[in-house]
């Protein structure tokens, strides 16, 4: 009997953890291709409850340690408080890659890239964050709040004396939350991203914190909002280094069966966007209030109506939210236009649940532009696991701690948009003036080129997502960068013959 085996079965093959190293023709050097390998297969929470109810608990743990926390202060031990300096830029160095890969782990739920502090550099797994400003790390001592008397974690941890670079200062960090706290010391290093570098770069080495702001392969965050929510008062990394302009593209892997803890996240780019991942033209909307990217949201519709009150609401874009905050009023008429929907109770409080059969359009319009997101990311999982009730990614923000003594010093957005709207974008932040946050429509074939998967099953290769960056002069004279397949033909050919191989008339 001939088996039936389709061509987009045969490309799957690729998912496989390999390693691969080969040389770049126009420089001859070695490109180590890294193929994420399999961490071994995480539950997957749109069939498993107790997995969702545990990721709502975080997310929401998370969202009220980031928006509703008490005011963050630096605190210092004395008058021997030392003067830390101005952090210094380094030209980009051109013979780096400004497209940096990240990796995607719990399907969609934490998305993160790599850093280097330190000389010698030390390399850590970080999330890189639109919707906060300071940079920390978890130092070698770090221990958790928990009870835990270190963090059972496979992140690294920074080492300061083992940094020829490093100065350390008498002021300590610390950032009381809602439902948890972080703190450390604050000092000074080297620290560079792809092409990009400060020298005496203000950050935080954390030594005690809550186990929900660690997650496994994450030693900690790259904030990548302005300086005026910075709880040090400190600029930045992506404005120290002088960062005009960066994008975000982020694969989408809640709806593949059985993913991999950690799977290829997509990419960022600094400096630049990448036309090879959008559409048409990059709608801009200008930032309303330097602190968060935060634009105006012209209106919110459900299936084609207006949801009453979503006109005008301020909206954060954050790249370190999993999911989409609003205001609570809004986001109960936004489920009143949903058949079935309700609110959830117990660890789902804040959220909706709706039947799990039925599906809805939800629009943002952005800039004139309309977006849609796509149901499979609204749509967070089974709350029975019997596929009759789902849980919405979309939950309520108490407006009330807006006016609260502990309100951050920037006012909260209305809305605050995570990975759930994010991954059917192509986000680019733009430093101005005006700084403004610009949308791009995907290109037909955006999740392959991320290294995610598309419609049709086919899996893109991560290594054609972290070596495929080729340089390039603009007419201005400065330096963009864009980025270019070359495997394409390669990948298209092998999965031919292993398409006849698999489908010959004698099989």
């Amino acid at each position: 009997m001939k088996p039936v085996t389709s061509l987009r079965f045969v490309c799957l093959a690729f998912a496989f953890p390999w390693e691969i190293s080969t040389r770049n023709v126009a420089t001859g050097s070695n490109l180590h291709i890294p193929l994420y390998r399999k961490h071994g297969v995480q539950k997957d929470r749109r069939t498993n409850p107790e997995a969702l109810q545990a990721f709502a608990i975080r997310n929401t743990k998370a969202f009220q340690t980031k928006y509703l926390h008490s005011t963050p202060s630096g605190h210092s031990d004395g008058a021997s408080r030392q003067v830390l300096k101005t952090p210094r830029r380094s030209l980009p160095d051109k013979a780096l890659d400004p497209v940096v890969a990240l990796k995607n782990e719990y399907s969609d739920t934490d998305y993160y890239s790599q850093i280097q502090i330190g000389t010698p550099p030390q390399t850590f797994n970080v999330v890189l964050d639109t919707g906060s400003a300071d940079l920390w790390v978890a130092g070698r001592e770090v221990t958790t709040l928990s009870g835990r008397g270190g963090v059972e974690l496979s992140a690294s941890f920074y080492i300061s004396n083992s940094s020829k670079t490093y100065q350390s200062s008498n002021e300590r960090f610390q950032i009381t939350y809602g439902s948890g706290s972080a703190s450390g010391m604050v000092g000074m290093d080297h620290i560079r991203q792809g092409p990009y570098s400060s020298v005496d770069q203000k950050f935080a080495i954390v030594k005690n914190i809550s186990s929900y702001l660690l997650a496994d392969q994450i030693s900690g965050i790259v904030g990548m909002a302005f300086e005026q929510i910075s709880s040090m008062n400190a600029l930045p990394f992506w404005q120290s280094a002088n960062i005009s302009m960066f994008s975000f593209g982020m694969t989408r892997f809640c709806d593949v069966p059985f993913p991999r803890v950690v799977e290829p996240g997509g990419l960022v780019m600094l400096g630049g966007a990448d036309s090879s991942l959008y559409s048409g033209e990059i709608s801009f909307v200008n930032v309303i209030d330097e602190g968060y990217w935060a634009i105006k949201i012209d209106d919110i519709s459900v299936d084609g109506d207006v949801v009453d009150g979503s006109e005008g609401n301020s909206a954060a874009i954050d790249t370190g939210t999993s999911l989409i905050g609003g205001p609570a009023v809004v986001v109960r008429n936004l489920f009143s236009k949903v058949t079935g929907a309700r609110p959830g109770t117990g660890a789902y409080q804040g959220y909706y649940t709706y039947p799990c059969k039925s599906s809805f359009n939800l629009t943002l319009r952005l800039g004139g532009q309309v977006y849609t997101i796509d149901p499979v990311d609204i749509n967070l999982g089974s709350i029975d696991g019997n596929q009759l009730e789902c849980l919405a990614g979309i939950f309520s923000i108490n407006q009330a701690t807006k006016k609260s003594k502990g309100a951050p010093k920037n006012p909260l957005p209305d809305w605050i948009l995570g990975a759930v709207f994010l991954k059917n974008v192509y986000s680019v932040f733009r430093r101005g003036p005006p700084a403004a946050v610009g949308f791009g429509r995907p290109s037909s074939d955006y999740q392959v080129l991320l290294g995610g998967v598309d419609l049709d099953g086919h899996r893109g290769l991560p290594s054609e997502v972290t070596n495929r960056a080729t340089q390039m002069p603009t007419n201005s004279g400065t330096n963009t960068y864009s980025v270019r397949f070359k495997t394409s033909i390669t990948r298209s050919l092998i999965c031919i013959f292993l398409h006849s191989l698999f489908n010959h008339p004698n099989s």
